[in-house]
């Protein structure tokens, strides 16, 4: 540009009107020298004046304190220069100039964290469109065919095909409109990029401020829990992945606390139901997934018959490729008519859960006793109880007191020979198998002379059942 036309100098900087001349220089897209648009008229409009200072910080090397300057081909305006730069107007220039303007990528909002691949990285061949719109604007948006939106935060760098059509200045900054791709069809999978069992359900770029990229996604947990989901919403990206250094949904308390309502919950075979209080997931150099809550079994209720929870905290360990799971285990529990009192049995741990693709389960091992019907003598060792997911097993049973149990105010003795558990229809069973003795008392004399007498009668039995 030519400081031609009415120039003034004063104390405020250069005036300059009317008309002088100019030239543009455009790259090619395959490189080289910069090639000079023809000679082109600069119009000084708007009270045009230059800084007499020079600011190599601004836009442009020089300081433009208002007004505008034009630059026209044959009347017709390719580019102007105000406070806020240098800008190309694309209608003027043609679309065949206009896109060689248009970059490989844009950024989200920078291309160190994320970006559209507006250009094909083989052929550099154009994928998006750009149409005039209102006050300066313009429409950039996807073809026939999508684009890829990639992550370059993360190693490795994760992408997804996207529509758009967002609105920019000439600048191709977004000024307005959204980006928002839903995942939930094909979620994506960022395990192999964080190491956590991490889905990606929904990218949206939004107005902000400035514009930022977000997500949903969901932690990804076995299939055994298929139909549990938690869910987490407003992750942000940075240059190192995602922006936040934690984030946490609903409560992660160390011990369960009855007053907390699940935030998740889910039922399974047999009633068996598994409940999420809260889930925090951690990224960066302690990056971690750990959830807490509460599982529940009809098997297991209090002296009320209201069911007993099992407060449990999870969390997800890289190294073993699984889910650890911690249980904070009760001192007893009812089961049916008996209390369950937790303990080792054998080679059976008291309390233990155990987490799969396949099933979730709880095993639980310890000793039962009946004292309101079958005395205080009497208890049974139970060892590998199961509850989970795919059902009950009754573990194995053995008698731990006395073989003999007395009932009917000791009118039936029975030496117990055999026990059989077993689980049917919401109620667990104990089969009793053994002899049964039954003692009768009688007189054979008058009151006034009375000699009681006892006889027994021995007699086998199978099935009696107690629940």
């Amino acid at each position: 540009m030519h400081a031609a036309g009415q120039l003034v100098l004063d104390q405020n900087g250069i005036a300059l009107s009317g008309q002088a001349t100019g030239a543009l220089y455009l790259t090619p897209p395959e490189g080289g020298e910069p090639a000079p648009y023809p000679t082109l008229t600069v119009d000084y409009v708007e009270d045009f004046r230059l800084g007499l200072v020079y600011d190599p910080s601004a836009p442009v090397p020089i300081q433009i304190l208002q007004g505008r300057a034009d630059f026209l081909l044959d009347g017709v305006r390719l580019a102007w220069l105000d406070t806020g730069g240098f800008h190309l107007d694309y209608a003027g220039l043609g679309w065949t100039v206009a896109e060689l303007a248009i970059p490989d990528r844009l950024g989200l909002p920078t291309e160190e964290v994320a970006y559209l691949q507006l250009r094909d990285p083989n052929t550099d061949e154009l994928l998006v469109t750009l149409t005039q719109g209102n006050a300066g604007t313009w429409q950039l948006s996807t073809g026939t065919q999508p684009v890829m939106l990639v992550l370059a935060g993360f190693d490795g760098a994760p992408a997804v095909a996207v529509t758009f059509a967002l609105v920019v200045d000439d600048g191709l900054n977004v000024v307005d409109g959204q980006l928002a791709v839903n995942l939930e069809s094909a979620p994506l999978d960022m395990e192999p990029f964080t190491g956590l069992p991490l889905t990606l359900t929904e990218l949206v770029y939004e107005r902000g401020s400035p514009y930022r990229l977000l997500a949903r996604g969901q932690i990804r947990l076995p299939e055994a829990l298929q139909g549990l989901t938690v869910q987490i919403d407003s992750l942000t990206f940075s240059e190192q992945g995602f922006g936040q250094a934690s984030f946490s949904v609903g409560t992660l308390p160390e011990t369960d606390d009855p007053a907390l309502e699940p935030a998740w919950e889910q039922t399974f075979a047999e009633g068996f139901a598994v409940q999420v209080l809260g889930a925090r997931v951690a990224f960066g150099d302690q990056q971690a997934i750990e959830l807490a809550g509460r599982f529940t079994s009809p098997l297991l209720v209090d002296d009320e018959a209201q069911l007993q929870a099992l407060f449990y905290r999870m969390h997800y360990d890289p190294a073993q490729n699984g889910w650890i799971v911690q249980l904070t285990g009760i001192p007893e529990v009812s089961i049916g008519l008996g209390r369950f009192e937790l303990g080792p049995v054998g080679q059976h741990p008291a309390l233990e859960a155990q987490l799969t693709d396949q099933w979730l389960r709880l095993t639980l091992s310890g000793r039962l006793s009946m004292p309101e019907v079958l005395g205080e003598d009497f208890a049974v060792s139970i060892g590998g109880l199961q509850l989970g997911t795919d059902g009950i097993e009754v573990g194995e049973v053995n008698l731990t007191g006395t073989p003999e149990i007395s009932l009917l105010d000791e009118l039936l003795q029975i030496e117990l020979t055999e026990l059989t558990p077993a689980y049917e229809n919401g109620v667990y069973r104990l089969t009793l198998s053994g002899t049964g003795r039954l003692a009768t008392w009688t007189s054979r004399r008058p009151a006034s002379a009375c000699r009681i007498c006892r006889w027994e009668r021995t007699a086998r039995f199978r099935s009696v059942r107690v629940r």
